[in-house]
């Protein structure tokens, strides 16, 4: 899987608008995609090369030191997405392990 940057920084409040545009113009042709954060883009683009090989592109789309940040950003752009065709989330967000440390948002596609 290609792992590829394009990174934001920036309040949720800021960024959203900018990051629903982003996400609707990498998916509009490319079904089916997911929305999430980690803290490791490439080991969470391998686990999803042997679990979702549907899945060959992580493009990481915002970065921050605060996972409330990147947590509320994941939930509000999944509910945003929630009713189109191709997202494949099964809930809107959150899960994972927790540290000190950066946090991405990104999608997969």
């Amino acid at each position: 899987m290609d792992v590829k940057y394009s990174v934001d920084r920036g309040w949720p409040n800021r960024v959203e608008g900018m990051l629903r545009r982003r996400i609707g113009a990498f998916t509009r042709n490319s079904i089916p995609f997911k929305i999430g954060i980690t803290n490791w883009p490439e080991r969470r683009a391998s686990q999803y090369r042997s679990t979702n090989p549907e899945f060959d592109e992580m493009i990481v789309l915002y970065e921050t030191r605060t996972r409330r940040n990147a947590e509320e950003l994941e939930t509000r752009l999944i509910e945003h997405n929630w009713d189109r065709y191709g997202l494949q989330n099964e809930r809107d967000g959150g899960g994972g392990r927790h540290g000190e440390c950066w946090y991405y948002l990104y999608i997969v596609r």
